[in-house]
């Protein structure tokens, strides 16, 4: 056994050092040829496709525009998509405020209206009065002035020579009545015995020599005090009644024109006022009619406007249209959207629009049925963009009648078409780095070889370009660019 088992071990040892026999080394596998295409003719079409959706071709926004009540409180409304008829009540507002401020004013109009006829006949009374005021006080003036100059040039002097001759003419008389006293008391001295009724006579005649005394003393006292005072008191008080009576009229002349103006313009401010309430007041019954909102034509009532075919105000103007919601003037609540003509509403871009003119004619299929196609013509493209496109409408025929506005469609044109046309892939056209107008291709030459050939370009479509010159059918090209090693 044990013999066994070294011979078995000798026989492995010597399996294992025995070398494996010689293979041949693998030939290198053959190097791929460089992919080419070859030039052919074929239908060549370039095509645009622009987003649109149908919009109705008449729309009636409902806005209201108050004059001067600005509280829009919603007493009803009817609901988003609802069919009306022209005149039908869409939306009622809160009206007492408004019917109570009409109430007090019209009120307040009666009132202003008599209050400005009372006015005008003030006024008029007034320019009579004053003219009367006027005349008053010149004639007043004119008196002050005569009597004035009449007492310097008569009365003055009269009333000097008159107090003057009064002691005058008494003292003479005194001077007199002396004399004759000292007659009677020489006549009746010379008598021995002198009678009862001479004496009388005598007693008679001193008491009356006392009075004029007395008479003559009083005489120069009013002499002296009516030369010294009452006389130049007189003039004085002549002379200031005068100027008084002058400042009187001045002030009359001066102010009597103001205060008319003044009478004119309060009385036309008072009109201007009643004229403005008036207004106020037809503007606030105008806007009670705005009150009861009806549909301005026959179609389907929309919340909010319509923004390029959609609603986005829908859901806010159900918020403000419901039982004492509050809305905002000269905002569109809602709008009816008429049945029946509709249009397509499409952004063009820049870089299609001078190939998409009016006129062009397309075909529309719509979202919501892809299978059912519409020939769409060109009717309207807007001459300033918005943003990078320009808004264009489109007409269609024989639309079905379940289309609504706001559905969506891709409208194709096709702007350029050729039936047989050169075309290469783009990967294989080339520019050059420096002018990238120079268009070139490479052309395979043996075994690794190239030919580098200039070509003439024309549209440009799916991944295609087609070639006006340089190139003929049955060229071939290489697709990939030789010069770069990765290429090779």
């Amino acid at each position: 056994m044990l013999r066994v088992l070294f011979i078995l071990s000798v026989v492995s040892s010597l399996f294992a050092e025995t070398p494996p026999p010689k293979q041949d080394a693998p030939a290198p596998p053959a190097k791929p040829e460089a992919p080419t295409h070859e030039v052919k003719p074929e239908p060549f079409v370039v095509e645009v496709r622009v987003d649109g959706f149908f919009e109705a071709g008449q729309m009636h926004p409902v806005s209201l525009a108050p004059k001067a009540w600005g509280t829009l409180l919603v007493v009803s409304s009817i609901a988003h998509g609802t069919p009306v008829k022209s005149g039908d009540v869409i939306l009622s507002l809160d009206t007492q405020g408004l019917e109570d401020s009409i109430r007090d004013l019209e009120e307040q109009s009666g009132l202003a209206e008599l209050s400005h006829r009372i006015a005008r006949h003030q006024f008029t009374f007034s320019e009579k009065m004053a003219e009367l005021s006027k005349q008053a006080a010149e004639r007043k003036t004119r008196i002050a002035l005569e009597n004035a100059e009449q007492f310097e040039r008569v009365h003055r002097e009269w009333e000097e020579n008159s107090v003057k001759n009064n002691v005058k003419w008494t003292e003479e008389r005194l001077e007199y009545e002396l004399e004759e006293l000292k007659q009677l008391e020489k006549m009746y001295k010379a008598d021995d015995l002198t009678e009862e009724t001479e004496e009388i006579i005598l007693k008679r005649q001193r008491d009356f020599v006392e009075r004029l005394k007395f008479s003559l003393a009083s005489m120069k006292v009013n002499r002296d005090k009516t030369l010294e005072y009452e006389i130049p008191r007189t003039s004085e008080a002549l002379a200031q009644e005068k100027q008084q009576e002058d400042l009187a009229s001045e002030r009359l002349r001066i102010l009597y024109p103001l205060q008319r103006e003044q009478a004119r313009l309060e009385m036309a401010k008072q009109d201007y006022e009643r004229k403005k309430a008036l207004a106020h007041l037809e503007k606030l019954t105008d806007d009670l009619k705005q009150m009861t909102v009806r549909a301005p034509a026959d179609g389907y009532l929309y919340y909010g406007p319509c923004v390029r075919g959609t609603w986005p105000m829908q859901a806010a103007m159900e918020g403000k249209l419901r039982p004492g919601g509050k809305l905002t003037p000269y905002e569109v609540i809602a709008t009816v959207v008429s049945k029946g003509e509709m249009r397509i509403r499409a952004d063009i871009s820049e870089r299609d629009v001078r190939n998409i003119q009016p006129g062009k004619v397309g075909i529309a299929a719509l979202t919501a049925a892809p299978k059912t196609k519409l020939s769409a013509r060109v009717e309207q493209i807007d001459s300033v963009s918005r943003g990078e496109n320009f808004s264009s409408t489109l007409s269609f025929e024989a639309a079905p009648e379940w289309i609504t506005a706001g559905m969506k469609c891709q409208v194709r044109f096709v702007t350029y078409s050729s039936p047989n046309a050169l075309t290469i892939p783009n990967k294989a056209l080339h520019r050059d780095k420096i002018d990238d107008e120079i268009t070139f291709v490479y052309l395979p030459q043996g075994d690794d070889g190239f030919e580098k050939r200039a070509v003439k370009v024309g549209e440009e479509s799916g991944g295609k370009t087609e070639i006006l010159t340089g190139l003929k059918a049955g060229d071939k090209i290489l697709l990939n660019d030789p010069t770069v090693p990765e290429a090779k």
